[in-house]
Order: C-alpha cells, then sequence, then structure tokens
C-alpha cells in the first residue's frame, strides 16, 4: 500500500490527526463518538468505520467524519440524500465507469447509493484521497474514476491561489464545488468543517489516558451504589 503517512498538519487532509498518533483505534472512535452524539445519531458502527478506512487510505478520519457531519447535517439529512442511500458525504455521479448504483436526489442530480454503509464509507475515503494526491499509492484510482479525468488536473492549481494540495480548504473546494479556488460559500463551509475538528481535538485531551482532568464517575456514584446494594440485599433477605 505505499508508504503511509503517520501524522499531519492541522490543515492537511493526509495521515491522521495530531492527538491520534500512536493511539489506539478505539479511542480514536471514543473521541469522535463523544462530539457526534451530541448532536447526531449515526449508524451504530459508523464512528469505527470512519476510523478504520481513513487509516487505510491514510486520510484523516476526523476531517472525514466532520465533512459527513456537515453533508448530512448531522446524520439528519433533510437534503438531497437520504439516509437509506448509506452516502456518508453526499457523493455525486459524475464521472463515466462510477463504480456504484446511483439515484436521483432531491434536486434531480444523480447521487450514490451504496449497499452497505460500510461501502459508502470506503467510497468516501477513497475520494477524500483522491483529491490530495497525484500519487495513486493507495489504489484508490479504480475506486474513483475521477481522479485522472478531472481531480489532479485541478489539484495542479492550487498553489496559484495559496492553497496546499491537501488542504482542507482545497480538498472542500473539490468537494463542494468541483473546481478552485474556493468560493465564499466554500469558505463558510471550511469555517464549520474546521470548527467540528477542532471539536475533536478538544475532546481528546479531555479523554486522553495521562489527563488528569480526565472526566470519570462522579465521587457519589460509589457509595450511594453500594448504599443502594445493600438496601436490595437486605430486602431479598428479609423476603427469605
Amino acid at each position: 500500500m505505499g508508504n503511509p503517512i503517520s501524522n499531519s498538519t492541522s490543515n492537511s487532509v493526509k495521515g491522521v490527526p495530531p492527538w491520534a498518533s500512536g493511539k489506539p483505534g478505539k479511542y480514536m472512535e471514543e473521541v469522535l463518538r463523544t462530539v457526534i452524539r451530541k448532536r447526531g445519531n449515526p449508524p451504530a458502527d459508523f464512528e469505527r468505520l470512519v476510523v478504520e478506512k481513513g487509516l487505510i487510505y491514510q486520510v484523516r478520519f476526523d476531517v472525514l467524519a466532520a465533512i459527513s457531519m456537515l453533508e448530512t447535517n448531522w446524520w439528519n439529512f433533510g437534503g438531497n440524500v437520504t439516509a437509506d442511500m448509506n452516502n456518508p458525504a453526499g457523493i455525486r455521479c459524475q464521472c463515466k465507469k462510477y463504480p456504484l448504483a446511483c439515484r436521483q436526489g432531491t434536486n434531480g442530480e444523480t447521487y450514490g447509493a451504496y449497499k452497505t454503509l460500510e461501502d459508502g464509507i470506503k467510497h468516501f475515503a477513497a475520494h477524500m484521497f483522491c483529491y490530495t494526491s497525484s500519487v495513486d499509492w493507495a489504489n484508490a484510482r479504480p475506486a474513483d474514476p475521477c481522479w485522472s479525468e478531472w481531480y489532479s488536473q485541478e489539484l495542479r492549481k492550487a498553489k496559484d491561489y495559496g492553497l496546499e494540495p491537501d488542504s482542507i480548504d482545497a480538498c472542500y473546494s473539490l468537494w463542494r464545488d468541483g473546481a478552485l479556488p474556493p468560493t465564499e460559500g466554500c469558505k463558510e463551509a471550511v469555517v464549520s468543517i474546521k470548527a467540528i475538528v477542532a471539536e475533536f481535538e478538544k475532546a481528546a485531551k479531555e479523554l486522553a489516558p495521562d489527563n488528569p482532568n480526565k472526566p470519570s464517575l462522579p465521587s457519589w456514584l460509589l457509595p450511594v451504589g453500594i448504599g443502594l446494594l445493600a438496601i436490595f440485599l437486605w430486602g431479598k433477605r428479609t423476603r427469605q
């Protein structure tokens, strides 16, 4: 699969979030879950699949999750794509020989419809890889024919607008509008994406194993629990 990227800058889509380097997958999943479940209710495996596919394609799973939350309105939908399409980021069918079934959205355009959520997230991660690289070491190109017909050519323009090709700004501009430079609407969306990424970073610090202020069970819970258990056992004994 080539040489994976072990880390990334705060604005890069490549690699893993700085806070996730060297951490176990369960910790990564829990960080995402802590933020996402406050406002949304995606399928139970969503966080696990985003982490898994992000690591395979070496694109930041926190950025994948943030884009998905933005595109699906925190999994409440209400836009052009419905939940049963297993399309976690509103991927449209645009290039020839698209490797998935397509369905018409509420706006008349065609969008990807996947058999399973895993298929949808896998293609989402491959799709994002194609927005960040001119070398197909992750073998994402077969999953995304747009890579050679469109994305790789557009990425070459990024530096003309003062953007790094792997930046959130450049990648989401291609994602949203299919071209560079970012429009005003795209810039507003990127602000939202970065805000969600920042929420993940904050949650990561709070949940870090070495954080002395890591949330724990309230100090009153243990004695109350012991007291309730004692009452239960006493009641059970008197009934015998």
